[in-house]
């Protein structure tokens, strides 16, 4: 088995993300606007409609198919408020567009994962902090042994040697009683106020199962 490595790691993950984008792409988001009607737009050249609606998704879009009755056109998201969409048309259809039905590439958060993925490797500490994930200890550390942590099973059932949790140095004592705790039960709920390390601590339990020879689906 080759040594798992930051750039080894980054580069698998931009893979996996490359084909998520590709199946959205194959699988385009749609919805259907009604009520258009023509508003003032910045330039002379540009003819701006405004629909009403409260698909969050569309302010991430970076351009739309835009079928109306006899015409299909590309359009583009200019302007956002939480009941309405404002879209750049690249002709007039006069005062009003009573329907049109709307295809983008949902692939937004996909994207911007991608580029988060590519900072990771310029950056010294967050260099630093992947290493101290993914690199197996010198030897044990007694405190992660705590709450029954004291062995894990591989993916083919059998019991491997001690172990401890992984995670980046930087993990509070909640936050690896957390991680510890889920290796060893089947249901687990964390809770806590906004800011306090939820999601990160979501990470490194994913983290953990995986680096432990596990199968994870994660859900949200």
């Amino acid at each position: 088995m080759s040594t798992m490595t930051p750039e080894k790691l980054v580069a698998d993950a931009e893979s996996a993300i490359a084909m998520e984008i590709e199946a959205v792409r194959e699988r385009p988001s749609t919805d259907v606007l009604t009520g258009g009607k023509r508003v003032k737009s910045p330039a002379d050249d540009e003819v701006h409609y405004r629909f009403e609606t409260s698909n969050q998704s569309l302010r991430f879009a970076e351009k739309c198919k835009a079928t109306l009755p006899g015409s299909s056109v590309t359009i583009t998201p200019v302007d956002a408020t939480d009941d309405g969409m404002t879209f750049r048309f690249p002709e007039d259809f006069g005062e009003s567009i009573p329907e049109m039905e709307l295809e983008w590439e949902n692939d937004f958060v996909l994207k911007r994962i991608r580029e988060s993925l590519t900072d990771l490797l310029m950056s010294v500490d967050r260099r630093n902090r992947i290493k101290r994930l993914i690199s197996l200890p010198d030897k044990v550390d007694q405190s992660d042994m705590a709450d029954g942590a004291d062995a894990f099973e591989t993916s083919t059932g059998a019991a491997s040697e001690t172990e401890p949790i992984r995670e980046d140095g930087k993990r509070n004592n909640a936050q690896r009683d957390a991680i510890r705790k889920a290796m060893n039960q089947s249901v687990s709920y964390i809770w806590g106020p906004p800011g306090t390390g939820k999601t990160a601590t979501l990470a490194y339990i994913m983290a953990n199962y995986v680096l432990r020879g596990k199968t994870v689906l994660f859900v949200s």
